[in-house]
């Protein structure tokens, strides 16, 4: 299965500014992940966005923004987004601790905020690194006392809480069964928002491969009644996420996602999942090789053997032992002849590289090694089409 990574995201972007037309200040928490996802690429850009923005200000500046404890959320995400020289923010941040002190000296309830973690968090993003030691110390002992009890999502949301307290590094527990889409989006998240950097590759499951089986199980329409809607916040984080993997892919799940061929697949993912990029570059050059060798009935190597197959006309047929097209015309000749001199070229720099070309010329990197397998691939595909 192959996933177009652009189009689900613009699919995700429509359906956040969709939201943002119909949902209104009787929801401010929904409104301010809206303005979190949007943040980064609209706030200075987009006057739509930065009068609602303004508004939201407003609203927050207002008497009863904090007549529900609730709405400290939306404090928090508003303080996130704002810019660092912004005189609000400083104000902003110390009503939140100033809140957030009050509440834990209450009871705690079912209904407090330090009880949902996706009300907390919006808020815990908002305060920055720089606050309370004992309201930090406090934050990160509620989060693990937390973790370990109700919904899987709701442990998930805890420990991404721990991840923005930048308390833990690593996974505590072992989430394996994720069967629902919000858990799916959740630990996308966690990876694309903490995890991706610093152990790249850590997970087994191919997660985006997971969330796009799930895909037609939700609907990104409020008002869809016949099916389930997919929540704001996850929404907004799936959008985030989908951003964030498309400036930096994952090497391994980018791999995953390639149509290759069964045999250059076969020689090229174990060398690849081990950070052997080069090699297994190399692999698929040699497949291709086998390949041409084992059409053209020729047991030359390298230059010699692309020339014998590919150039050298068949006076039974008229057209070399082994073509690309039908060879037929003078397009199909001209496009048989460059697909040529790119074989050539392709195994002069990656099968049979010269002693003297300097060692950054063939680079470990694997996103190069990603489209160069595609080329190598490309080939392939080609000639087994053709020359069955």
């Amino acid at each position: 299965m192959t996933i177009d990574f652009y189009q689900f995201r613009d699919e995700i972007k429509k359906a956040i500014y969709r939201r943002l037309e119909q949902i209104e200040f009787e929801n401010p928490n929904d409104l301010a992940w809206l303005f979190f996802a949007l943040s980064d690429e609209e706030k200075e850009n987009n006057p739509s966005f930065k009068s609602k923005f303004e508004n939201m200000i407003k609203w927050i500046e207002s008497s009863d923004s904090l007549d529900y404890e609730r709405n400290l959320t939306s404090y928090g995400l508003v303080t996130y987004i704002l810019g660092e020289n912004d005189k609000k923010k400083l104000e902003f941040r110390e009503k939140i601790i100033n809140n957030l002190n009050l509440i834990r000296q209450n009871p705690m309830n079912r209904f407090s905020i330090y009880n949902n973690p996706e009300l907390l968090y919006g808020v815990i993003l908002g305060l920055g690194e720089e606050f309370d030691e004992d309201l930090r110390n406090f934050l990160v002992e509620n989060a693990n006392k937390k973790k370990v009890t109700g919904s899987l999502n709701r442990r998930l949301l805890f420990e991404i809480i721990l991840f923005e307290l930048k308390t833990i590094e690593l996974l505590t527990k072992n989430y394996n069964d994720l069967n629902e889409i919000d858990e799916v989006i959740s630990f996308i998240w966690l990876n694309e928002r903490y995890l991706k950097n610093k152990i790249p590759n850590i997970f087994d499951i191919d997660l985006w491969n997971k969330l796009y089986l799930l895909k037609d199980n939700f609907s990104l329409n409020l008002n869809d009644e016949d099916e389930y809607v997919l929540s704001t916040f996850s929404l907004v984080i799936l959008y985030k996420s989908l951003k964030s993997f498309l400036k930096s892919p994952n090497p391994k799940t980018l791999y995953n996602l390639l149509p290759l061929e069964s045999k250059i697949k076969l020689v090229t993912k174990d060398l690849f999942y081990k950070g052997e990029y080069l090699l297994s570059v190399t692999e698929a050059s040699k497949e291709l090789e086998v390949l041409i060798k084992e059409k053209s009935r020729k047991n030359k190597y390298g230059r010699i053997l692309i020339k014998e197959a590919f150039e050298v006309i068949d006076p039974t047929t008229s057209k070399p032992i082994l073509v690309f097209n039908n060879y037929s015309d003078i397009f199909e000749i001209k496009e048989h002849d460059c697909l040529t001199k790119i074989i050539i070229a392709l195994f002069e720099i990656f099968r049979n590289p010269p002693s003297h070309f300097p060692k950054y010329f063939l680079s470990n990197n694997p996103y190069e090694a990603i489209e160069q397998i595609i080329l190598f691939n490309y080939i392939y595909r080609r000639i087994y089409e053709k020359n069955i």
